[in-house]
């Protein structure tokens, strides 16, 4: 189903075989994969994260900042989904019929159906999941995520329903770990290492539903391979001054080389550099993230910015732009439970939750 903007997910989607980066369709979505999104508390400061001291992501993030949690066990939970024209709950059921095998579902082709007529015909969806378990500065954590981009049509010829998808997809799933320590009082060093999963793709089908309602690919032209590595980040963080933190993280240091599971394609992940600064003061705290500054892999430089306020000890309300566009969120925190709601400008397609529970 497939729209270039920037979330990992839930189902498997895609690349297409060649020989090198440049030649594979899709290739520039490679990049997209730095505006991923992992919790609300980030989302809601417009995804703004690397120089954020307790962020539930901080494994994905900047594994640096793991080294100022405290010990104790902690698990969280962490969905966002941004749909066009489906909603944020409908997200996983519209990637999931945007895949030729799936469409042949009656339900899954009423949806694409749906969607193709509600819609006219560009669509997309974008995923986000992240699960994490702590104990102070060790981590283990997964992620699922897509973003897809399509054009879809659906019409009735000779008296049968039809739907036509043309688009680009991929997705990014990750089992990983993740350490920080400090090297000194005011700077500490975070080492992620995690398995990989990347499929990309190009969705190119037509089905058609028969008569009884039986449902027929009438062409499925889609190709989806895809492959399995390793990668290693590194982060950095230091505090040059009271109330003021950098960051720094190099992505897939190790530039890992996927390779198809046919054989007859490969594609590879560079290295990439992010910086993020942080300013906070008895209740406020300012965050900037320049993500992709090498511009490798694809995609642009992408610029995060955000603000939160603490409205008393466990209310918090969060301010930003992401991608240019604006964020708003909500958080809660006490001694053992942490919650936040992040949204944008249209609440009705996009959503982040994440909770979290500390003992």
């Amino acid at each position: 189903m497939f729209r270039g903007r920037r979330t990992v997910g839930v189902v498997a989607l895609g690349v297409v075989g060649s020989a090198s980066i440049a030649q594979l369709p899709a290739a520039d979505k490679v990049g997209d994969v730095f505006r991923l999104v992992y919790d609300a508390r980030s989302m809601g400061m417009g995804g703004a994260g690397l120089a954020l001291r307790g962020i539930n992501s901080a494994g994905v993030e900047n594994p640096a900042l793991l080294a100022y949690r405290v010990r104790r066990f902690s698990h969280t939970a962490n969905y966002f989904a941004d749909g066009d024209p489906a909603g944020p709950f409908d997200v996983p059921e519209y990637l999931l019929a945007g895949v030729p095998k799936k469409v042949k579902n009656p339900r899954h082709f009423d949806t694409v159906f749906g969607y193709g007529s509600v819609s006219g015909e560009d669509t997309g969806a974008d995923l986000t999941v992240l699960v994490t378990f702590d104990y102070g500065p060790f981590e283990l954590y997964g992620t699922k995520g897509a973003i897809a981009d399509a054009n879809i049509r659906s019409e009735v010829v000779n008296g049968l329903r039809r739907v036509t998808v043309l688009g680009e997809a991929f997705e990014y799933e990750t089992l990983g770990g993740a350490y920080g320590t400090r090297l000194c009082e005011n700077t500490a060093i975070g080492f992620t290492a995690r398995e990989i999963r990347f499929y990309r793709g190009l969705i190119d089908y037509e089905a058609e539903e028969g008569p009884t309602g039986e449902i027929t690919m009438i062409r499925d032209d889609s190709d989806i391979p895809r492959g399995l590595e390793w990668g290693l980040d590194v982060g950095i963080y230091h505090e040059p001054a009271e109330g003021v933190g950098l960051a720094f993280v190099a992505r897939h240091v190790n530039a890992p080389l996927f390779h198809t599971v046919s054989g007859d394609a490969e594609w590879r992940f560079w290295p990439s550099f992010d910086v993020g600064v942080s300013v906070t003061n008895d209740r406020d705290i300012w965050a900037l993230d320049l993500r992709n500054v090498s511009l490798e892999n694809g995609g642009r430089a992408i610029v995060r910015m955000g603000w939160e306020h603490q409205l008393n000890s466990r209310f918090a309300i969060r301010m930003g732009l992401l991608d240019g566009k604006g964020k708003i969120g909500f958080g809660y925190r006490s001694g053992s439970v942490d919650f936040s709601l992040a949204t944008g400008i249209e609440p009705s397609k996009q959503l982040m939750l994440s909770l979290g529970v500390r003992y």
